[in-house]
């Protein structure tokens, strides 16, 4: 029996009992679901992206973060794969705002034409602070 079988009253009472230090086997028994199936339910592990029912009888949706929050986020050099450095990424777009091609500062510093339009837009390495509009203005196109 999976645990999408259990109401939000079992789930309830799993919880309860499971807090007051019985066995998550014996609560499993009195359920006829699994070990497995009564641990879940009791420290609320199953079902992402369904709500769980918390012990006052609230239903809440889980919080799912799409990402990191910035202060877990390396940024320029200080990524491990970072292929330029802070002062290349400023003269990318000085060269950029200059009128240089994408494709041939590409060539020149050996990344994609595609980073380098990140770069000049602020999509990447934007922590830097130079402008968008002025290194890459509109009308060149990557």
């Amino acid at each position: 029996m999976s645990a999408s079988k259990l109401s939000a009253a079992d789930v309830a009472s799993i919880r309860e009992r499971y807090a007051t230090g019985e066995p998550a086997r014996s609560i499993a028994v009195d359920f006829g679901v699994t070990a497995t199936a009564a641990w879940q339910a009791a420290t609320d592990r199953t079902h992402r992206g369904r709500p769980h029912v918390d012990l006052s009888g609230r239903v809440a949706w889980p919080r799912v973060r799409s990402r990191p929050s910035p202060e877990h986020v390396c940024r320029g050099e200080a990524c491990g794969a970072a292929k330029l450095t802070a002062a290349e990424v400023m003269e990318i777009r000085e060269l950029a705002r200059a009128g240089e091609s994408k494709h041939e500062l590409a060539r020149t510093f050996g990344v994609t034409r595609r980073n380098i339009q990140w770069i000049c837009m602020e999509r990447s390495w934007r922590h830097l602070g130079d402008v968008a509009e002025q290194a890459c203005p509109a009308s060149r196109a990557a």
